[in-house]
């Protein structure tokens, strides 16, 4: 487990957070839910299959995300809020890893144009319960947009090495307001410097996980960062 603190205390809590077990039943309960998923999106294009056959569809219908409609009717196990993990490209493997490694939980990755459309497919469905993004998703507009697009709400949003969006001016840290507030998600930020000698760094990573807890900025600065930086 060495090298693993910050990777592992979030899988726990996830792991607490979805209700695993630790046991085998958490993979035959996630099956199960699966398997009538599979089940509700198969129906669903067999019908509108026939009704295509019949020239009853009507357009704007074959542009709809398959099944969407007829899962939310199923009598489906708990419900959740699925969470977003991102983290930096150098270690998108790791974390599919350790993922796979010590929980139970099922998971998409968001990655390339190969896994982009299969990881929305199966975390919009419910078949997975965490998605694994790159952060640079906060970066890029066309990813950004398509995030903000997925039919879900994150319960939860973590980011790995959570000072790489110290500064309160980029745009990546604008689209994480903005997710964030149209999911009123909960945010985690791991990070083992959350800042290098500026306040302004530290201000900016407290108000992306609770807005406003520091006050804003130019008073946090007034009454804090530069009595601390004066020595008065």
């Amino acid at each position: 487990m060495k090298g693993l603190g910050k990777t592992l205390q979030v899988l726990c809590l996830l792991s607490a957070l979805f209700k695993k077990s630790g046991t085998g039943l958490d993979v035959l309960k996630m099956k199960h839910r699966q398997q009538l998923v599979k089940t509700a999106v198969e129906e669903q294009q067999q019908k509108e299959h026939e009704a295509l056959m019949r020239g009853m569809l009507d357009h704007s219908i074959q542009n709809t995300n398959l099944g969407r409609e007829r899962i939310q009717e199923l009598d489906l196990p708990e419900r959740w809020w699925p969470v977003l993990i991102a983290v930096p490209p150098s270690v998108l493997t790791n974390w599919e890893q350790e993922i796979d490694k010590w929980t139970n939980l099922s998971f998409a990755v968001y990655s390339d144009q190969n896994t982009r459309e299969k990881a929305i497919s199966q975390i919009t469905s419910g078949m997975a319960e965490v998605m694994l993004i790159k952060n640079s998703c906060f970066t890029v507009k066309e990813r950004f947009r398509e995030l903000c697009a997925i039919p879900v709400r994150w319960k939860l949003i973590v980011f790995d090495e959570f000072h790489t969006f110290k500064n309160k001016d980029a745009t990546a840290v604008a689209n994480i307001r903005e997710l964030k507030s149209l999911n009123h998600s909960l945010v985690v930020g791991m990070s083992g410097t959350v800042m290098q000698n500026n306040h302004q760094e530290l201000w900016t990573l407290v108000d992306l996980v609770e807005t406003n807890f520091l006050g804003d900025w130019n008073d946090f600065k007034y009454e804090v960062a530069d009595p601390i930086k004066l020595g008065r």
